[in-house]
């Protein structure tokens, strides 16, 4: 069994994996009105990501013996369409997110939900990696900033990511 602390935590970064789905999805659409397919590209395939994530925690939940109360999920309006801009907002998301993961595992520590521990430690790992992404956008999109031809060509790498 969960506690009930522990499960009160993981449903909210379901419910935050969500919300960050539903972010990057308004990111790739505004990256899209702003004919950067790559980005937006790049930014849809962080949204299916982020919802893969949420249904792995839903479904370590319910293997758990437990149900998922989910909350409403707020709306985003993506007023930039500069993408060193919107790959800034990228990394301070995946900062974010990265302290959210880090105290769910250090709270089933406390509580010796080795379970738990064991389960989110995959999100730690995934973490470090999200967080270096979006340094390497941050980065590309900085060096570039007010070319528009070089930003094409970075849009354009970022068509090609698979996963």
């Amino acid at each position: 069994m969960i506690s009930e602390k522990i499960l009160k935590a993981i449903e909210e970064q379901i419910n935050f994996e969500l919300e960050s789905a539903y972010l990057y999805l308004a990111m790739s659409l505004k990256m899209d009105d702003a004919n950067f397919t790559g980005f937006s590209h790049w930014l849809f395939k962080q949204y299916q990501e982020e919802l893969d994530h949420a249904h792995e925690m839903i479904d370590y939940v319910q293997r758990r013996g437990h149900t998922i109360a989910l909350k409403e999920i707020p709306a985003y309006t993506i007023d930039s369409k500069d993408p060193a801009k919107i790959s800034q907002d990228v990394l301070d998301h995946e900062i974010k997110v990265s302290r959210a993961i880090d105290n769910i595992l250090e709270l089933a520590r406390n509580e010796k939900d080795y379970a738990t521990e064991h389960f989110m430690m995959k999100f730690v790992e995934e973490q470090v990696e999200e967080e270096e992404s979006a340094r390497e956008l941050v980065d590309s999109f900085s060096c570039v900033s007010g070319n528009l031809s070089a930003q094409m060509m970075v849009d354009s790498m970022l068509s090609r990511r698979e996963g």
